[in-house]
């Protein structure tokens, strides 16, 4: 599920090896010109919203995020984000996910 979440059709793939990195404790999934402005934007974000980023991913111009919890604000899909080179990125996913504890009370409520 994981792997169909971050590669979009024509986009990040990672079986061709494009490969993935542990950053800041976030998995960076990388796309086939490794831009590593995405790690600027990781940089760039507030602790409170770091803490809660699991995945991040970055093909031509766009980003994805996969959150723990909430999806942050200003974070959401068809959003951007600006590396420092003051490009611009769409966002094209943000997906939160809730920890498997917190499903089970959900489920038993």
């Amino acid at each position: 599920m994981a792997q169909e979440l971050f590669d979009p059709p024509g986009r990040v793939d990672m079986r061709n090896n494009f490969g993935a990195s542990l950053y800041r404790g976030v998995l960076v999934q990388w796309d086939e010109d490794h831009d590593e402005r995405i790690l600027d934007v990781i940089d760039n974000m507030p602790a409170r919203v770091i803490d809660h980023l699991l995945v991040v991913a970055e093909s031509e111009g766009s980003i994805g995020f996969l959150w723990e919890g909430e999806i942050p604000a200003g974070y959401s899909e068809w959003g951007e984000v600006e590396p420092p080179d003051g490009d611009c990125w769409s966002i094209w996913m943000s997906v939160a996910v809730h920890p498997i504890a917190e499903q089970r009370n959900l489920r038993s409520e």
